[in-house]
């Protein structure tokens, strides 16, 4: 009795799934950019005074399979380049000072996941929950240091800074929603939040250089990173395009 009710719920399943109008849909995500620097970085030391210039980029696509009506299958990807430079320039009666540090780095992380809909006229609501495999790129903190007390002569260090990368995964819950503008064609916006282990990091390595380009210091020394925790909330603005 019981294997032919598995056969009859397994019958009506791909009978269901084979009458549902397989659908798929691609996105195009501009992404907000995590504001947690994963590797214990401070973030003060790039917002504290002069110029700050932060043209960090997070872009992406997600792939969505409808496997019946409301419900489908997903996977999305989003790159990450962090750019971040911080100008500062301290005139004092007798010194000047400049201290100009920039950070960049490359990160890319796939999702994975399960999405539920409920579609009413043009508007669509949907929420899901995904698996975050998130790749990190190694950082590198250039700050090129001058300073002048005339009549002594000027100091410039230009001194490079790098930490490898590492990985993190983790689970997530995201929501979102979008208006179709045209049959196949919608804009929407989606937000979500996962908990994530974050291991990173390895054997920093700092080399000092004048800026004639001869050494004057280098070192090395361990920095690793293993964190579990709540990752900040993260939100993206939608293009969709959908087709049968």
């Amino acid at each position: 009795m019981k294997t032919i009710l598995c056969v009859i719920s397994v019958g009506l399943f791909l009978t269901a799934y084979s009458q549902t109008k397989k659908t798929v849909e691609i996105t195009g995500i501009f992404h907000s950019v995590d504001p947690i620097f994963p590797l214990g970085i401070s973030s003060e030391k790039f917002l504290d005074g002069g110029i700050n210039r932060n043209i960090s980029l997070a872009y992406g696509l997600t792939a969505k399979y409808f496997i019946a009506q409301n419900t489908s299958i997903r996977i999305k990807g989003i790159a990450t380049n962090r750019n971040i430079k911080d100008y500062r320039l301290l005139a004092y009666p007798s010194t000047k000072q400049i201290d100009d540090d920039r950070l960049v780095q490359t990160n890319l992380k796939l999702a994975p996941g399960i999405q539920w809909s409920f579609v009413q006229k043009k508007m669509s609501f949907w929420a899901g929950m995904e698996l975050p495999l998130g790749f990190y790129g190694k950082t590198t903190i250039v700050t090129n240091y001058f300073i002048q007390t005339p009549p002594a002569p000027a100091t410039n260090v230009i001194t490079t800074y790098s930490i490898p990368g590492g990985t993190s995964m983790g689970v997530g819950l995201f929501t979102g929603t979008n208006y179709f503008i045209a049959k196949n064609w919608a804009i929407g916006f989606e937000m979500g939040c996962a908990y994530e282990r974050t291991i990173v990091g390895g054997v920093a390595k700092s080399r000092a250089e004048n800026a004639a380009g001869v050494l004057q210091i280098e070192r090395q020394q361990e920095e690793i990173i293993d964190q579990q925790k709540f990752g900040a909330l993260q939100a993206g603005i939608n293009l969709i395009f959908q087709f049968h």
